[in-house]
């Protein structure tokens, strides 16, 4: 089944990712609906939840089908993540090159090097954010594929299902509400943010697959309702309990838009975002590569010339011109939308069939194993 207005949506949300997380004091910078977008994050766990239990909830009925969802969900993350990992290796020398006595400091740190290459940098916030950025939310989705998987693997009756994801929903939310005291902005990296939402959407899908949205007039007033809410409650960023309107805005907004029915999911189905779409966890994983090499650079011609491009204040950089900004913004953006097709081409597409087709293998060899077991026997 393809989510095409979902995917229209998050198309949309990857794009402001990219530029939410510019490396540059641009023109709307400061401004405060910008600066509250980290929830958009939120976002893409819900819709990677609702999709995984699209896609599996009901096909992991024993060890071997378990084996190779791990196969799959493997294969779909660590090939891309490990390439762009790759990517940033030559960063440390490249801080030798200008000067710097110890070039595997602060993100390059090789304590958060091996917790990359194994995606559990997560689970210690202080190594979240070494080297790819943006891989901080794998290592909270690894662990939420492995329980989910888990709950196909032992849970076959439908009630004890969804037991056990209201359970994991409970006991993640007070992790993660824990955690948010801690945080002014309640814009918290942790697992337990990454296992909420996931399961949120997991949640969200058995609720609309009993119950979807079939009538058009009903999905259109929804459709509307939802994406004013969504933009809304994004802008207000609302603290205290009063956060957890924005994930009831986008509960209703995948909830609507999961059936393709409403007159907004028409307009918004376009080549455009359905490409932004499908490039999403490529141009994810990429602009966080293009970001630390701009910022490596920026230090680079900082201590090599004396020339001052990184603000004090906010460490962002900051040309003389604020139209310079702007129009370095706009290469930035250019330059990922250009490179993620390359991306996706030679390392997530490829990647993703290889072991895709590893697990029908998997499953297929054990297939055959049994028959053979099963003649032998009878014989």
């Amino acid at each position: 089944m393809r989510l095409e207005a979902l995917d229209s949506w998050r198309g949309a949300a990857a794009l402001m990712v990219v530029l939410f997380h510019a490396p540059i004091l641009h023109g709307v910078y400061h401004a405060s609906w910008f600066r509250n977008m980290a929830p958009v994050l939120d976002l893409f766990f819900m819709l990677s939840g609702f999709v995984m239990a699209l896609s599996f909830s009901d096909k992991i009925g024993g060890v071997k089908t378990f084996v190779a969802y791990a196969i799959r969900r493997a294969g779909r993350v660590w090939p891309l993540h490990l390439a762009m990992l790759a990517l940033l290796i030559p960063a440390p020398f490249l801080s030798m090159l200008a000067g710097s006595d110890n070039p595997f400091w602060d993100w390059r740190s090789l304590e958060g090097l091996w917790r990359q290459l194994l995606l559990i940098q997560t689970w210690e916030p202080a190594h979240a954010f070494s080297w790819n950025f943006p891989a901080w939310t794998l290592s909270a989705e690894v662990f939420a594929y492995f329980l989910l998987g888990l709950i196909g693997l032992f849970a076959r009756d439908p009630r004890v299902r969804i037991a056990l994801i209201l359970i994991v929903l409970a006991v993640s939310l007070s992790f993660f509400w824990s955690a948010m005291q801690a945080s002014a902005d309640y814009n918290v990296v942790s697992i337990s943010r990454g296992v909420f939402g996931f399961f949120m959407g997991v949640a969200l899908y058995e609720i609309w697959r009993r119950r979807p949205v079939r009538e058009v007039a009903t999905a259109s007033v929804l459709e509307v309702v939802a994406a004013v809410a969504s933009v809304s409650v994004l802008v207000a960023h609302p603290s205290g309990a009063a956060y957890f309107s924005i994930y009831a805005a986008y509960a209703l907004l995948i909830y609507t838009f999961a059936g393709d029915r409403g007159i907004v999911s028409k307009l918004i189905i376009t080549k455009p975002l359905g490409w932004l779409a499908t490039m999403s966890f490529s141009m994810y994983m990429l602009h966080g590569v293009v970001v630390r090499w701009m910022l490596v650079a920026a230090d680079f011609v900082q201590k090599r010339f004396d020339i001052q491009v990184r603000d004090v204040e906010t460490k962002m950089i900051a040309l003389p011109e604020a139209w310079m900004n702007d129009l370095l913004t706009l290469a930035y953006v250019g330059f990922v939308l250009i490179c993620t097709p390359f991306v996706y081409k030679y390392v997530e597409d490829p990647s993703r069939r290889y072991f895709v087709e590893l697990s029908r293998k998997y499953l297929g060899k054990t297939a055959r194993a049994r028959a053979s077991s099963g003649a032998q026997t009878s014989s």
